[in-house]
């Protein structure tokens, strides 16, 4: 059992994200000695340790996942294993956060994030989260903690009831019998809560969309990405413009609401692609849409290839929030920035 040495000591600052995580060395240069460590990917555990560390408890030397300096030189200690079993995992300290002051205008008020299950088994090339955070499999809460959770919410913050939930997984619906059995918890308990989810259009499924309907589901958002085939392939999306409209039809006959999301301006994109998603979004009969310019994370597969190719046209990070976060900061031939821009309006 760890001493806790209780000595006054100056701030700590650690630094967690995607960014930091994809990019820990050039981050650290930055900060010019603002940032004292880095806890890359997955950082639950990972912050705990340091904190313990800098309270007098061990040695960074042996703390996996981070980088630091150590002796005016960058140290990246080893990866730290993805969490398998996030039952473990305390609820959210929502506590010390009045959601009163936040409002997202596609979701009900006021409204809470909750995660059900990280990574996800898809590979479109621009997804941040899964390359560089959560990984590619996909590793779920069970049914009854994540219904614990709802509940606890409900208890402690009850204007919820006239909210929602919001199910920030990549892809709630891409494993059915899960997601069932989180519905069948749900009326079980008879809980009276709306929730959303985000979902994926090549797993429309009308049983399964009555159930969630039934137990409360009221929106799914759906990255449709585009109404270019051609495109779809390019981005390793695993979709197809029939699955896109087949999943719309369904989700409307369960009486979900569907929010569709599309991506301007990743690889071999044209003005004629651009129409077509335009087109293809209306044809669609959806609800509600959100059009995004393409943006290359670091980490990413998009980033890479942008990389390589050249395409990326900001100067410095400051460059990339020109125009706000749904801008873009590449250019192709024949493509140029404003037009992409453009599109978005």
């Amino acid at each position: 059992m760890c001493q806790i040495v209780k000595e006054e000591a100056d701030s700590k600052v650690i630094m967690v994200g995607p960014h930091a995580t994809a990019l820990p060395e050039e981050t650290l240069k930055d900060a010019n000695g603002a940032v004292d460590v880095i806890c890359r990917g997955e950082y639950d555990y990972t912050v705990l340790d340091v904190v313990r560390c800098f309270e007098g408890c061990g040695d960074l030397d042996d703390i996996l996942g981070i980088s630091y300096i150590k002796n005016g030189e960058i140290k990246h200690n080893a990866s730290r294993p993805f969490i398998q079993n996030l039952d473990e995992l305390p609820f959210p300290a929502w506590h010390h956060l009045d959601i009163m002051k936040y409002f997202d205008g596609q979701k009900l008020y006021p409204y809470i994030d909750m995660i059900s299950g990280r990574g996800c088994p898809n590979r479109c090339i621009f997804c941040l989260w899964p390359q560089v955070m959560h990984g590619l499999k996909y590793r779920l809460r069970s049914p009854k903690n994540v219904v614990d959770e709802m509940e606890y919410d409900i208890e402690n913050w009850p204007k919820l009831k006239k909210g929602e939930i919001f199910f920030e997984d990549d892809t709630f619906t891409v494993n059915k019998k899960r997601a069932m059995q989180i519905c069948k918890e749900i009326l079980e308990r008879d809980l009276d809560i709306t929730w959303s989810v985000n979902a994926r259009a090549n797993h429309g499924d009308l049983e399964l969309f009555k159930m969630m309907k039934k137990a409360g589901c009221r929106e799914l958002l759906v990255g449709f990405e585009s109404g270019d085939q051609g495109m779809l392939d390019r981005m390793n999306k695993n979709l197809t413009l029939e699955q896109s409209r087949a999943f719309v039809k369904l989700a409307h006959k369960a009486g979900l609401v569907v929010h569709g999301c599309f991506v301007l301006g990743l690889p071999g994109e044209t003005r004629e692609t651009m129409e077509k998603t335009i087109k293809f979004a209306l044809e669609l009969n959806l609800d509600s849409v959100q059009f995004s310019a393409a943006m290359p994370f670091p980490g990413t597969v998009y980033y890479k290839i942008c990389e390589e190719q050249g395409l990326i046209k900001a100067k410095s990070w400051e460059d990339w929030l020109d125009g706000g976060e749904q801008s873009t900061v590449v250019e192709y031939p024949g493509l140029s920035r404003e037009e992409i821009k453009y599109s978005l309006y």
